[in-house]
């Protein structure tokens, strides 16, 4: 099964990569013959991704998210799904070689180093954990795809702002379709941040026992999960659009991503014994 495992790790970077190009093709000639199996590759690549995760999980008895390189494996096919959700909820698909690169680099990655831990934490056991921890994953996932587009959203205002059109900007859709792709990735998140919290504090309550709630890490997630709760509620009453829905999306990531390198050092939460 382990050699199984390993040629797995071998063709996931290669299927990523196909996808790669063939979007890339889709980016700079929609009309191209080689741009109408981009999703179908990526497709694909998605259910190989899944039936990968799957037989790890098997194999080893745990879920497939204790080492690192585990992790960037997940969260490569967390990026790619999303997007893939993305692309046919927005009809656009023109732009999928900007978040299939991260997800080739991630795959690159994890296929390089990853080793597969026997054992599992105490703190990783259960199926509530595993639910907590793949909606995390996800709802991460969702915020980094929001925060691509929101950043190529105002890249792309700008240019058109100053009347410059180089060639990788004349290739981009509308800003419409760029912040359709935001919002909707922000939305994503924020779903499966709210599932990830519901999970993780039946957990927390049932078995640690000190006042969780009151920890760095925790309180961290409530402001990621408001941020991005105020910025769902505007969309859907219909009140913010375009650059107020880029600029908060890049905020909420940016607390996002400043949460997981600074409060780490200070919390109890998830540590690993």
């Amino acid at each position: 099964m382990e050699r199984l495992i390993h040629f797995i790790e071998i063709l996931l970077p290669l299927g990523y990569l196909v996808g790669v190009n063939l979007y890339g093709v889709a980016f700079v000639n929609p009309g191209h013959v080689l741009a109408q199996p981009a999703r179908p590759a990526l497709e694909i690549t998605l259910l190989l991704h899944l039936a990968y995760l799957v037989i790890v999980a098997a194999h080893f008895q745990r879920i497939p998210m204790v080492s690192i390189f585990e992790v960037l494996s997940c969260l490569a096919f967390a990026v790619a799904a999303v997007y893939l959700y993305l692309e046919r909820r927005v009809a656009e698909k023109s732009v999928g070689l900007f978040i299939l690169a991260l997800a080739f680099l991630f795959q690159l990655l994890s296929s390089g180093f990853v080793e597969h831990p026997k054992a599992t934490p105490p703190l990783l056991a259960g199926y509530a954990v595993a639910l907590h921890v793949a909606s995390v994953l996800v709802s991460y996932a969702a915020f980094t795809v929001s925060a691509v587009f929101a950043l190529m959203y105002l890249m792309l205002y700008h240019e058109i702002r100053q009347h410059r059109f180089g060639l990788i900007y004349s290739r981009m859709p509308s800003l419409d379709v760029m912040a359709s792709f935001c919002a909707h990735g922000a939305q994503v998140g924020f779903v499966f941040l709210s599932l990830a919290m519901v999970a993780g504090s039946f957990r927390a309550h049932a078995e640690l026992d000190y006042a969780w709630y009151h920890d760095p890490k925790v309180l961290s997630v409530i402001l990621i999960w408001l941020v991005y709760g105020a910025l769902v509620s505007q969309i859907l009453a219909g009140k913010w659009k375009g650059r107020r829905i880029a600029y908060l999306s890049l905020a909420g990531y940016g607390i996002t991503i400043a949460s997981m390198l600074t409060i780490n050092f200070v919390s109890q939460f998830h540590g690993f014994q």
